[in-house]
């Protein structure tokens, strides 16, 4: 299974990793712990399930308030860079447009090696906002 799209691309488990870091490294940074980015080898998909369901745990495991979205966030981008935003910035700014990208390329991967997947399976959060217009 080809697990990139382009050759300077990462691979479909390092998508994943990535994936997970933005929100991991959101809670992290609510409980006031350093940001730790998950290893991006990811060998397995029973590896990949692993990292979402821990992602899925840690971000169950806090509770904020809208005040904490006012604090500085420090962002280590590697290379000696640094960005300080706010944590409206940080979450708006920073960490959705880098979510959606990584489980973009992740969905596009998948798709490009077969999976019967399609726009409605990455919708699927709307789910519980569906309703039925009646024709009464």
């Amino acid at each position: 299974m080809k697990t990139a799209i382009a050759p300077d691309m990462f691979p479909f488990g390092t998508q994943i990793a990535f994936t997970c870091n933005q929100p991991r490294n959101f809670a992290l940074w609510c409980l006031g712990q350093s940001a730790n980015n998950l290893n991006p080898d990811v060998a397995s998909l029973d590896e990949a399930r692993g990292h979402i369901s821990s992602t899925k745990e840690l971000l169950a495991s806090i509770n904020i308030t809208d005040s904490k979205l006012s604090e500085l966030n420090r962002l280590d981008l590697g290379q000696g860079l640094y960005a300080e935003l706010s944590g409206l910035s940080y979450v708006d700014d920073f960490l959705m447009p880098n979510f959606y990208f990584h489980i973009t390329t992740a969905y596009n991967i998948l798709r490009m090696a077969g999976a019967p997947i399609g726009k409605r399976d990455f919708m699927m959060h709307l789910v519980p906002s569906l309703k039925h217009q009646s024709n009464a």
